[in-house]
């Protein structure tokens, strides 16, 4: 059977793992942006040894985020999710750190004949519960500012939070916004966003030297992945504004974001063109493929991007 457990907070989505690997013997374990397609083939295809009940696990499965035209055009893909579709003797966990995800062949399949674990966010209300306790519990003060600081900068990741919140808490009893904002890093997303901007601005220069200092503490491949998030929403808008003939607004509330996002996006499309984006989401999904086929060395494969766009 294949399971599907998703959402956008990490340690959520790992606690349920951890509980559901309980009552496995036989359980393999994969990175899908870091094993070898061979290997997950090879592991999905073989009966266990062991045990009468075999888990087989694939963290970061992107293919969850993926059309079915762009599933199609890569073909070790396709054999892949031939081959979960097609197994009945194991079963199989397919783990994706995000709150959605795309309605494909997979998707559908795993609707009618698999089970969809989802972890649900904290809200907004929840957090600042949450963090207000925590702080309480060890008696360290936190102005509200610098809580909500802090709160935005960990992008509502409890995993990420509780790492910053021992590194603040060792910092001061008193804790301003000024401290958080010297702390704790910004968000990774907001530096990507920021890095695509200088990217279609020109700014080759300024976007890799943005790269290289977050390579301290992320992964390329992550990277590239929300690139083409990025790129992703950028097709995303020209197709609504300009052959869907939706008005700003109209596009802001399909791709729940703030208008303004949107109008700027718009703009910068219709200054660079459509096949620019394309080219550039082409490139990165081959880079990635590269990248996983021991091609290319995953540290150098996206500056090299940067630099060619």
């Amino acid at each position: 059977m294949i399971y599907i457990i998703y959402g956008d907070q990490k340690f959520l989505v790992n606690r349920t793992l951890k509980k559901v690997e309980k009552g496995y013997n036989d359980i393999q374990k994969f990175n899908y942006l870091e094993d070898s397609y061979d290997d997950i083939l090879k592991s999905i295809s073989s009966f266990s040894l062991f045990s009468d009940k075999k888990m087989v696990e694939i963290l970061n499965f992107k293919p969850l985020l993926m059309s079915d035209n762009e599933l199609k055009k890569d073909k070790k893909v396709e054999q892949i999710i031939d081959s979960i579709i097609k197994c009945d003797h194991i079963d199989i966990y397919l783990i994706i750190y995000e709150a959605s995800l795309v309605n494909n062949e997979l998707y559908e399949y795993v609707e009618k004949n698999g089970k969809f674990i989802q972890n649900l966010s904290l809200s907004k209300n929840d957090w600042k519960i949450y963090a207000s306790k925590k702080f309480e519990k060890v008696g360290v003060k936190i102005s509200p500012d610098a809580l909500e600081e802090l709160i935005s900068r960990c992008e509502n990741d409890l995993n990420r939070f509780d790492i910053e919140f021992n590194k603040v808490t060792s910092y001061s009893y008193d804790l301003k916004i000024e401290d958080i904002k010297m702390l704790v890093p910004e968000p990774l997303e907001e530096n990507i966003f920021n890095m695509v901007n200088d990217l279609l601005d020109f700014k080759k220069d300024k976007c890799i030297e943005k790269y290289r200092k977050l390579l301290y503490s992320n992964d390329p491949v992550r990277m590239i992945s929300l690139f083409a998030t990025n790129f992703r929403f950028y097709s995303q808008c020209y197709f609504l504004n300009i052959i869907d003939k939706k008005n700003i607004n109209e596009v802001a509330k399909i791709l729940k974001c703030n208008p303004k996002r949107a109008e700027i996006s718009i703009k910068k499309i219709k200054s660079i063109g459509i096949n620019r984006i394309n080219r550039a989401l082409e490139n990165l999904f081959d880079i990635d493929y590269k990248i996983k086929s021991g091609v290319i060395e995953k540290n150098i494969a996206f500056e090299l991007f940067i630099d060619n766009f």
